[in-house]
């Protein structure tokens, strides 16, 4: 073969992988980098491939050797960073990505991932700016409008939520991510029977997708159509705290027009804090306190509104008395509905009665 004929099973690898036939495009690039092993994109276009097939090692091995080649290429560092992604090296991949952004401003694809990243990370506000940022140079991309959405959720902004998933639905209708988003914004801010429409067409689309499962039995719990939960708290050094816990829906129970979880005992209980956006545990004496306005508690959940995610599985945060340590492994261990049994209990169940308490944590 002459050596151009390398470009052309480049070019060829290129349009395959681009079409999602990969494992024909890594064949390509295998056979171009035959004949000229030097060639950065051809080690770029195959890091590309495999990443898709999730094979995020081999992908960065070929990104890492593209870039000793061409150390300035804002495409090749957009695609490490991408596998960097893949393998959870979140903070190696913010840091290619600025130089990939510092090389090429207007790329919004490295914007939008940065924005993603960001938001991922819990830097929420500093997110929304990337997205913003992404839209100026493409109003028009869709993973911006619904990674935006995303971040404005978490920040409790569910009206502009709900707005830039509508916008990223008209682009994309079939995004089965932002219609899952959509309808946790509308779980968020009461409006569960539209909530619950989301989550049943993502459904269709994704019948195996966790989280639209998650969304449809919350949102059926919301809507009345699933008998009370039970929770199950495990790693506190509080040892009474880890304990079953169950809901209580009856307005005297509520805190912020939110259901609470009342442990075994009746000792303690767990409620949703509005101003903290997270779940946070406390005894049953504090219940008047905590519905006029206070926010006192022993343990608190990572930041969200919905108890049962997946996400409050681990990372808790338990006061020891002077400030607020994380429990790595301290979360929800299990969920499930309520037996008969107890049903009837917590419909009967009354006001706790106060306990003897020393001072609260704050």
């Amino acid at each position: 073969m002459e050596p151009a004929d390398a470009s052309a099973l480049r070019y060829r690898g290129e349009a395959r992988r681009k079409l999602g036939q990969l494992k024909e495009a890594i064949e390509d690039f295998d056979a171009a980098l035959a004949i000229e092993p030097k060639c950065a994109m051809a080690l770029a276009g195959r890091g590309a491939a495999k990443r898709a097939l999730a094979r995020h090692e081999d992908a960065l091995a070929d990104f890492n050797a593209a870039l000793a080649l061409q150390p300035r290429s804002a495409s090749v560092l957009l695609g490490r960073g991408l596998a960097m992604q893949g393998l959870g090296k979140y903070g190696e991949a913010l840091a290619n990505l600025r130089v990939a952004i510092e090389l090429e401003p207007r790329s919004t694809q490295a914007l939008q991932l940065r924005g993603e990243l960001l938001r991922k990370l819990g830097g929420h506000n500093e997110a929304i700016l990337e997205f913003d940022a992404a839209l100026a140079v493409d109003p028009r991309c869709a993973a911006a409008l619904a990674g935006r959405g995303a971040a404005k959720r978490a920040l409790g902004r569910y009206v502009e939520a709900i707005a830039d998933y509508d916008a990223a639905l008209k682009l994309e209708p079939h995004n089965v991510a932002a219609i899952g988003g959509r309808g946790a914004a509308k779980l968020e801010c009461g409006r569960s029977a539209e909530a619950l429409a989301d989550f049943d067409f993502a459904l269709r689309l994704a019948p195996q997708d966790a989280f639209a499962k998650w969304g449809r039995c919350t949102a059926r719990r919301k809507e009345g159509e699933t008998p009370p939960m039970t929770i199950s708290l495990q790693g506190f050094l509080k040892a009474e705290l880890n304990t079953k816990y169950s809901e209580r829906r009856q307005l005297e129970f509520t805190v912020a027009d939110r259901e609470t979880y009342w442990s075994i005992s009746g000792d303690f209980f767990l409620y949703w804090c509005k101003k903290e956006h997270r779940w946070k545990g406390s005894r049953a004496s504090d219940l008047p306190e905590i519905q006029g306005g206070r926010n006192c508690g022993f343990i608190g959940s990572p930041l969200g509104p919905d108890i049962l995610s997946a996400e409050f599985k681990k990372g808790w945060y338990e006061w020891d008395g002077t400030t607020w340590v994380m429990r790595q492994d301290a979360g929800v261990v299990s969920f499930g509905p309520l037996a008969d049994t107890e049903a009837r209990a917590v419909k009967k169940a009354a006001v706790p009665k106060p306990i003897q308490e020393p001072d609260k944590a704050k």
